[in-house]
């Protein structure tokens, strides 16, 4: 409801106005995936517009629209005290990099960590695996499959990289 208020051209069509919502929704969510926050997603766009990466004018102002519609979207969630599904972990992430005393606690709490389906974690998901199974020199984490065993599932945006040590 907030996208209409909006200064937003491409991603406001007159026929349907909600017709890109799914669309930047799943967007959204895959940066969240990859632990990309609003701020380093509106640096890269404005470094790519100022580096003239092969963006013609429409282009340019479609990625400052994204860069708006997400930065708009986390700074709603906040305000109203919600979180989405990507902010669940990248949230604890978070909280462990500014705590260490924390994410300690947590990595004594459990001497053993299985993850199934280990290959179909995300950036997000495999940092904070990586981070609780981490202590000190000693690594706790083992996926138990031999990497090619099960094949990649693009649609749970797995990557193979994890278990290939990524």
């Amino acid at each position: 409801d907030r996208l209409a208020d909006l200064p937003i051209k491409h991603y406001k069509p007159l026929g349907s106005p909600h017709s890109f919502v799914t669309a930047l929704l799943q967007l959204i969510s895959r940066l969240k995936d990859e632990n990309i926050p609003p701020e380093i997603f509106a640096s890269k766009i404005a470094k790519a517009i100022s580096q003239k990466c092969n963006l013609d004018k429409k282009e340019q102002q479609r990625q400052k629209e994204l860069s708006m519609i997400y930065t708009a979207y986390q700074k709603t969630c906040l305000s109203k005290g919600m979180i989405d599904y990507g902010d669940q972990i990248r949230l604890v992430i978070e909280l462990f990099e500014k705590r260490p005393a924390i994410l300690a606690k947590y990595q004594l709490e459990y001497e053993y960590i299985l993850v199934d389906e280990y290959q179909d974690t995300n950036a997000v998901q495999y940092v904070w695996v990586r981070m609780l199974a981490t202590r000190g020199r000693y690594e706790r984490l083992h996926s138990g499959r031999e990497p090619f065993c099960q094949a990649r599932q693009k649609d749970r945006k797995g990557t193979l990289e994890n278990v290939e040590g990524g």
